[in-house]
């Protein structure tokens, strides 16, 4: 589970919710940036997992940030 939350964390991942579904399964819930999901998200957390843990999602919205224009 340290390796699922630290790789959740390196991708800007916010933890929403963690509860046990059962003995032997959890269900986490982050908020992560689709950019950061778009590349290897899945493939990392496989490898992680042996293939044991699965991934859903769902479009949480758009969010204000601060930028500056570099021109």
């Amino acid at each position: 589970m340290g390796d699922i939350l630290s790789l959740c964390m390196s991708r800007r991942g916010i933890q929403l919710d963690s509860k046990n579904i059962d003995t032997d399964r959890i269900l986490m819930t982050f908020k992560l940036p689709l950019t950061e999901i778009v590349v290897d998200f899945y493939d990392k957390l496989k490898s992680l997992t042996s293939g044991y843990a699965s991934f859903d999602y769902e479009e949480a919205g758009y969010e204000r940030s601060d930028m500056l224009r570099v021109s």
